[in-house]
């Protein structure tokens, strides 16, 4: 008696004893250990995300604190802060920390990779399908 193949065993394809490499609709090869389980489908209220809490006590029923700007500090709790009036004194965005938050600056180490990851998903597939490069 044979098996028939579906297309999610066709991607499918074994490892070792303990982990199954999947391919995903992104294209990218994952390492997944075979116990794992998983639902196939979409959130049920993806609404969710938008609800607006209304005021400032919602949020803080919530434990989310207030956030302050950087701007509104005293130089000494941020680099932004301090200076006379409304004054950011001609600097980069900054963290409370003194790292650069925009341009671009990757903070990531470069030594944290995504063992389980075998191929990566390709990236900015869009703009080249759309004929911009």
């Amino acid at each position: 008696e044979q098996k028939r193949i579906t297309q999610r065993d066709r991607q499918k394809t074994v490892r070792d004893a303990n982990h199954v490499t999947i391919r995903l609709q992104s294209g990218e090869v994952r390492l997944i250990h075979k116990d794992c389980c998983a639902t196939v489908g979409v959130a049920s209220n993806p609404n969710y995300q938008y609800t607006q809490l209304g005021k400032a006590g919602r949020s803080r029923w919530l434990n989310i604190r207030p956030t302050v700007r950087g701007l509104a500090m005293n130089a000494m709790d941020h680099p932004h802060g301090g200076g006379r009036g409304k004054s950011k004194g001609n600097v980069h965005p900054k963290s409370p920390w003194g790292i650069p938050t925009k341009s671009g600056y990757k903070t990531r180490p470069k030594w944290k990779i995504n063992k389980a990851v075998v191929v990566p998903r390709v990236r900015n597939q869009g703009k080249r399908r759309r004929g911009y490069n």
